[in-house]
């Protein structure tokens, strides 16, 4: 099923990526008629959020405007943020309940997450945007994040 990288490849993106918060890294790639016929729908586009969902899981990175056409596999989960939401506030919200969420049960962390199970349960307060701008901003300063 994977080919060598070419001008008519398509990469796949592996949970590495998400792990690594490198889109450079990895060499699987498929054929784009493999993509055309049954592959499209797990398309990655820049500014997507990808995290990873198996073993190392809530490892989330956003998707930067050069990466190469791609896919994601399955031990990924993409999210595509509408405009009305800040994507550093739904990260800050997301990994925290994400990780919680893994906490939860016998207090040790699960080696898997049913990614839709775990989105379709996710209380989102959703604030008007500058407020989530200003609580990312406050959030980062707070926190030392530097990216």
């Amino acid at each position: 099923m994977f080919v060598p990288k070419s001008d008519d490849s398509i990469k796949v993106y592996e949970q590495q990526h998400a792990i690594k918060k490198d889109h450079t890294l990895g060499t699987y790639y498929i054929t784009k008629e493999y993509f055309d016929e049954s592959m499209k729908g797990f398309e990655v586009l820049p500014d997507d959020i990808i995290i990873s969902c198996a073993g190392t899981i809530g490892e989330t990175f956003i998707m930067p405007d050069n990466i190469e056409k791609g896919i994601i596999n399955q031990a990924l989960m993409r999210v595509t943020v509408v405009p009305s939401i800040d994507k550093q506030f739904f990260l800050y919200y997301f990994n925290s309940q994400l990780k919680e969420s893994a906490k939860e049960g016998n207090g040790s962390a699960i080696t898997n997450i049913p990614p839709f199970d775990v989105l379709k349960n996710l209380y989102f307060p959703l604030p008007p945007l500058a407020e989530q701008k200003r609580i990312a901003d406050v959030l980062e300063r707070v926190l030392g994040v530097v990216e």
